[in-house]
């Protein structure tokens, strides 16, 4: 089945993954508490506050599309729970729009579809972490890759404003994270082979934005090797032997990650082995060694510059880092296999697939909101003994928080916008004597600062010295 019918299974599964990301979308509202008082989040709603300007890390500059909302809140002067019920909903926002913009607008259900599956086939605790700038790097190429395919579709000259946003977000899909090579460069490939095999030949247009996706990865590229994060994950990668990448194939890494994919992930295992049958049997090879190829590539990048098993405490992270492909194996199953489906058979299975998706969601909520819940009780016994700048020493990473350097921030977030509590700050250390001795002075997430230097409408904290936060483990 191809043609218009095609066209119209693919548009429906589009119109289930617009619904189903909707879903999440209000998720993020409802869940903003567990998703904001989390690390990330936290530090940079506060820093936006206080400083009154973005805050980009390793010059990630399309996370401007997010950060806006606290920013533009914070300005306004509404409350702070709101600032952070918008942040969370921001990020559902842009993906929202991109997706609606690719299908509706665009025509280009394909591409939005794969987002939407990009959002959910691997997701479960990084739903609660929604920082990471390669989510909003895959909607900026999202974004360009379906603007080019619609100036390709259209025999008329594209207007110069059509080419500034594709210029624009091809800009901040680059910039933004650099493990957006691997899908970017994997989508643009197959998305012109057809062209190819069919013409004998690349178009001026296609090569002219090949150029131009290659100078933003070489200038991302460039951003990253030298820098405090990015370039040291690069050192795995720069340092590559073949004793490295027979190392790197079999590491705990990578053992962890195909059990996940087996026992957690395994819509994508199905849907993948349904796309490369197809390609098979139509004998599109070339299309599979692409496929193949691309996923070989990315594990083994993953896997240098990760050795450590993933566990339920990392889980969060390393989610983010695979998510990024099932836009490579998912791409045969959308291009290949839905257009051949009914409408009716795409509309059953679609719906089957992103349901399926649920319990993942779910057991990511309960790890989040158990780490909620402990936060809440720290805060709670800091304010019966009327502390307002308390420690904890043991250790509470892993089990209870999962990685603790944001708890001065979560803590004096929940505080500051809860009527329940009075306005406080916890920090975690190993030993007293790591904590300052200014009662005039706060922990932050890396740093010390002034208590005057805090925003006054949003942080009303009291001067006064770091006491013990004492509970009780379970």
């Amino acid at each position: 089945m191809n043609g218009l019918n095609g066209t119209n299974s693919i548009k429906t599964g589009y119109t289930v993954g617009l619904i189903f990301t909707v879903l999440l979308g209000i998720g993020s509202i409802v869940f903003y508490r567990e998703r904001m008082l989390f690390i990330d989040p936290a530090f940079i709603t506060f820093e936006i506050i206080n400083s009154g300007w973005f805050v980009f890390s390793e010059y990630r500059y399309g996370a401007w599309v997010t950060q806006m909302f606290p920013l533009i809140g914070s300005k306004l002067g509404i409350s702070l729970k709101s600032i952070l019920v918008g942040y969370s909903m921001s990020f559902y926002l842009f993906y929202l729009i991109v997706i609606y913009i690719s299908g509706h607008v665009l025509k280009q259900y394909k591409y939005a579809l794969l987002f939407c599956l990009y959002l959910t086939l691997m997701a479960s605790d990084v739903y609660f972490w929604p920082n990471n700038e390669i989510h909003q790097a895959m909607g900026w190429m999202t974004l360009f890759i379906s603007l080019w395919a619609w100036t390709v579709s259209k025999p008329r000259m594209t207007p110069k404003w059509m080419h500034g946003l594709m210029i624009g977000s091809l800009f901040f899909a680059t910039v933004s994270h650099l493990l957006i090579i691997i899908p970017f460069g994997f989508l643009w490939i197959y998305s012109n082979i057809d062209f190819i095999r069919r013409y004998k030949m690349v178009d001026n247009k296609t090569l002219i934005y090949s150029v131009l996706i290659l100078v933003g990865i070489t200038f991302r590229y460039w951003l990253s090797s030298d820098s405090w994060y990015d370039g040291n994950k690069l050192d795995g990668v720069k340092n590559t032997s073949l004793d490295s990448l027979i190392d790197a194939a079999t590491n705990a890494q990578g053992k962890s990650f195909i059990k996940l994919l087996i026992m957690r992930y395994w819509m994508v295992v199905l849907l993948t082995v349904t796309g490369l049958y197809q390609l098979v049997s139509s004998k599109q090879f070339i299309k599979v060694a692409v496929v193949l190829l691309t996923s070989i590539v990315f594990y083994l990048l993953v896997t240098l510059t990760h050795s450590e098993a993933i566990t339920t405490q990392n889980l969060f992270y390393f989610e983010s880092q695979w998510m990024v492909l099932s836009i490579v194996l998912t791409t045969p199953f959308v291009m290949e296999v839905l257009p051949k489906w009914s409408k009716k058979l795409a509309l059953s299975l679609m719906v089957i697939i992103f349901i399926c998706q649920v319990p993942k969601l779910y057991l990511g909520y309960q790890k989040f909101s158990k780490r909620l819940d402990f936060i809440e009780m720290l805060a709670g016994n800091a304010n019966y003994l009327s502390i307002n700048k308390g420690y904890v020493l043991e250790p509470l990473d892993q089990d209870k928080l999962l990685m603790t350097w944001g708890l001065p921030l979560e803590t004096l977030l929940l505080t500051q916008m809860e009527d329940s509590y009075k306005t406080l700050t916890i920090k975690n250390v190993s030993k007293v004597s790591q904590l300052t001795t200014s009662p005039d002075s706060i922990h932050t997430a890396f740093k010390v600062v002034e208590i005057q230097e805090l925003n006054p409408k949003y942080f009303k904290l009291q001067k006064g010295e770091y006491k013990p936060v004492l509970y009780f483990s379970k």
